[in-house]
């Protein structure tokens, strides 16, 4: 009986275990299930890569990319989102001029409506490998990037996996072939290591350097919401962290390419709709029951005493502050009666008819002129 007290305590429709396992059960029923795959047919990874047949020539990059991995075991998945007929032959051009090696692990998705979100989510449905990264049709892998991916899937099983992605400004050079050029060298911005209290504060993996395992979408439910004009990816990217945990690699995989004056997500959503976006994603995450990893107490503790410090010292110096303006409110004021007696003094004296009395007075005015004119 005892022991039936403790288990019912412990799942009580109150506590935030019992409200965690019951919204990933109502979330996981509620979305249409993946096919199930045999598991020995099955790719070590499936790459997603959407594409609208605006640029074809950073697909051919991208796709020449896969062709140069050391590591063959994944597929790829072109996910043509409404792409219209002028544009349709390019992208089929683009898979057709691969090697064969890896044309035959190439496949074309057609996908219609919806935002950015859709096409990921129909590649989850199409799509067989044991892990899942997306990769946009303008950014590049480097040839070591899915053999990183597997090393860390065989050494941290059912964990999401991370790698170090850089970054290099692009910019649209119309009518010189390929139609884009690098304006600036590859940098790296974002941290070696995965570290959930910073995500929670912006996205600092880009998806291209980011594996989740395929339970994530099958046994867990989640999926890439549609809902959001932006931020999809970091959205995922919390959920699956915090279920499933990260193993991360300090090696640089991938080049992320950032637009610098057109085509980026932020320019054609808008910056309202990324601010819009991102208060709604803070509320969602907010709302849910989060499994924390280990370190993160010491993390919190060493954030909140530096927090605590920083008040301190802020309240010693705003008290610093307050009492040097009152001094010098008070030294003001009284040179300020000071400087009023002296006026009345020499008035009086000026208006005397004796000049010899009144001399030493004007020399004294004088000085005093002298001095104010130093100030």
């Amino acid at each position: 009986m005892s022991d039936d007290l403790e288990t019912r305590s412990a799942f009580s429709p109150d506590g935030p275990l019992h409200a965690l396992l019951t919204r990933l059960r109502v979330r996981a029923e509620a979305v249409e299930p993946l096919p199930v795959r045999d598991r020995q047919a099955q790719p070590f990874l499936s790459v997603l890569t959407r594409t609208q047949g605006r640029r074809p020539e950073t697909l051919r990059e991208l796709l020449l990319c896969f062709a140069a991995q050391t590591c063959e075991d994944f597929e790829v998945l072109v996910l043509a989102h409404d792409v219209p007929v002028e544009r349709s032959a390019l992208v089929d051009a683009a898979i057709a001029e691969q090697p064969d090696r890896l044309r035959t692990r190439v496949r074309r998705v057609d996908v219609s409506g919806g935002g950015r979100s859709r096409p990921l989510n129909v590649g989850l449905a199409e799509s067989a490998g044991r892990y899942v990264v997306a990769v946009d049709d303008d950014d590049l892998v480097l040839a070591h990037w899915a053999e990183e991916f597997r090393r860390l899937g065989e050494a941290h099983p059912g964990r999401v996996l991370r790698a170090v992605v850089a970054e290099q400004d692009v910019t649209e050079t119309p009518g010189i072939t390929p139609g884009h050029g690098a304006v600036s060298a590859p940098r790296t911005p974002y941290p070696d290591d995965f570290d959930l209290l910073s995500h929670l504060v912006s996205n600092l993996t880009p998806n291209l350097g980011v594996a989740f395992p395929r339970e994530c979408f099958t046994s867990l439910g989640i999926r890439y919401d549609e809902d959001l004009r932006v931020f999809e990816d970091w959205d995922v990217l919390i959920e699956c962290a915090v279920l499933c945990g990260v193993a991360s690699t300090p090696e640089v995989t991938a080049v992320y390419r950032r637009w610098v004056d057109a085509g980026s997500s932020l320019l054609e959503a808008g910056e309202e709709s990324w601010r819009a976006d991102e208060r709604e994603l803070a509320a969602r995450v907010d709302a849910r029951e989060l499994l924390l990893p280990p370190g993160v107490f010491s993390a919190l503790r060493w954030y909140k005493a530096e927090q605590l410090e920083y008040a301190a010292e802020h309240e010693r110096i705003s008290a610093a502050r307050d009492a040097a303006e009152a001094e010098l409110a008070r030294v003001t004021a009284q040179l300020m009666a000071a400087q009023q007696q002296l006026a009345d003094v020499v008035r009086s004296y000026e208006e005397s008819s004796s000049w010899r009395l009144t001399a030493p007075v004007r020399q004294i005015s004088e000085t005093a002129r002298r001095l104010r004119g130093r100030e």
